[in-house]
């Protein structure tokens, strides 16, 4: 048979060549012809200059930019696209399986028009000038369309080359540009919650927009057709049915019983990780914990319980602070109370770089509290080389307070994160004093190994480090206070009168 040859009206229409001149594998792996789905069809319709999508897994979002660009580079001279994944593999594989895939596959009439001149891993460049790549970056070139695919995972494991995408590879755009930012969520930092942040707030407010903002698209997992599931075998907790209610209420739209069975199976796969890969309010993608964070799940659970809240000074218990010096860098400084029964209320937070000890001291005292003790690393016992003094020799003189130095071995980094983590529980936060810090806490992660493709067991020492070097501190200082040799009831005790309560 004949290959069907279109008429012009249908090679102008853009929507009718990408339904009809393109191929791709389904998730079964067969060949099928490229059809818009639902969340395609909300990015075709809603098509702006620079986009960010946060979405639930398996929409098809990379697939649908992956054919569309490559649409625009073969249709169109002279231009540019370019799409960049978070890790060398991924690379190939959207180049082999998406892009290269759909070019080969395209009809043979079309190569009267255009074919590929140069056709290497990672790249097609076109008789009319049009150039596609996929990488892991880019800085050299213009590009009119570009795609960063699952930014969120490069912002939580190689922040460098995050930095270096936006200052660098988004630079590369030309003025008619389309820039697609696409990814599930990795924890509340980075440029990607920041971005997400930022276009979700303008998209609330209805605004229109400047070709420099970010039209926001949320793409959650119950608006996909696909996520059901009919057998009457699965039974739905009462806690999932509970959560899903909430839901229903918050994005005002019904949530059958077949999508809760498959909700209720996805959910003891995953664990923690259901409401980041399978999200249903942007808001829940992003406080989701990432594997890499060392307090995302319980920080996730404290948002959740309401942990972050108003926590007034009660000026019947005495205020400890827990320090992280730093003599040419960041100082940062915790403030809290232990109630009766052990609960820790976090009532502020305080960070600056560069001060001497005067300058916190003065902050302190500028607080009116009443101070109890003041945990220090083992390094405010450290002789500057200069005057020959301590860092304690210039806190002493301008606090009230009774001074607890830890020693090298209770500073530990590993033994001190277990600390904070078996602690949490017991701790609420200020929401306005401490929301920084608290931050910094949710931030606080392993470093990232490129070559193993997975996180070690070390901290990555940032600008988050300095809030949770503080706060480990605390952790470690509050645990000193109990006695090992008694039962748990006694060790509350213990620190309660340590503590003067």
């Amino acid at each position: 048979m004949d290959e069907y040859i279109p008429t012009q009206e249908e090679l102008n229409d853009k929507l009718w060549r990408l339904t009809h001149l393109y191929y791709i594998t389904d998730k079964s792996g067969n060949e099928i012809l490229f059809d818009l789905n639902w969340a395609q069809k909300e990015l075709y319709q809603k098509e702006w200059h620079q986009m960010l999508v946060l979405k639930a897994r398996q929409l098809g979002v990379t697939t649908y930019f992956s054919i569309n660009f490559l649409d625009d580079c073969f249709w169109h001279a002279n231009t540019h696209a370019g799409i960049i994944a978070h890790r060398k593999e991924d690379a190939e594989d959207i180049f082999k399986k998406k892009v290269k895939y759909a070019y080969d596959r395209m009809p043979k009439w079309t190569r009267t028009f255009n074919s590929a001149t140069n056709d290497r891993s990672g790249e097609l460049a076109f008789e009319n000038g049009s150039s596609y790549r996929v990488s892991t970056g880019f800085r050299s070139g213009t590009y009119q369309r570009l795609l960063v695919s699952e930014f969120g995972k490069i912002c939580a494991k190689s922040p460098d080359v995050a930095k270096e995408i936006v200052t660098g590879s988004l630079n590369t755009v030309s003025t008619d540009q389309i820039i697609a930012i696409e990814s599930t969520a990795e924890g509340r930092e980075g440029y990607f919650y920041d971005f997400a942040r930022e276009s979700q707030s303008l998209a609330e407010t209805g605004c229109n927009l400047s070709p420099m903002q970010q039209r926001f698209f949320f793409f959650p997992w119950m608006d996909e057709p696909g996520y059901r599931e009919s057998s009457l075998e699965v039974t739905v907790s009462k806690e999932t049915n509970e959560y899903l209610d909430k839901i229903e209420i918050e994005r005002q739209r019904k949530i059958d019983e077949e999508q809760r069975r498959w909700y209720e199976m996805k959910l003891k796969m995953l664990g923690d990780a259901m409401k980041q890969e399978y999200p249903s309010t942007p808001k829940e993608a992003f406080e989701s914990a990432n594997e890499g964070l060392y307090y995302g799940a319980q920080l996730a659970k404290i948002r959740a319980n309401g942990g972050v809240c108003r926590v007034p000074y009660d000026d019947a218990l005495p205020v400890h602070t827990a320090w992280d010096i730093g003599l040419d860098d960041f100082t940062a400084i915790f403030c809290f109370q232990v109630g009766r029964g052990g609960s820790v209320s976090i009532i502020n937070y305080y960070e600056n770089w560069d001060e001497g000890a005067a300058h916190y001291c003065d902050w302190l005292n500028k607080l009116k509290y009443r101070f109890g003790r003041h945990i220090f690393p083992h390094d405010a016992r450290k002789r500057d080389a200069g005057s020959k003094t301590q860092y304690l020799d210039h806190v002493t003189p301008l606090l009230e307070g009774k001074f607890v130095v830890l020693d090298i071995k209770e500073c530990d980094k590993l033994e001190g994160i277990q600390t904070v983590r078996s602690m949490l529980s017991r701790c609420v936060f200020d929401e306005g004093n401490t929301l920084k810090g608290f931050r910094h806490l949710e931030a606080y992660k392993k470093v990232w190994d490129d070559r193993l493709g997975c996180y070690k067991n070390t901290p990555l020492h940032d600008e988050h480090s300095h809030a949770a070097d503080a706060f480990r501190y605390l952790a470690v200082g509050l645990k000193g206070l109990e006695r090992k040799d008694k039962p748990p009831e006694d060790d509350i005790k213990a620190v309660n009168r340590y503590f003067g309560l």
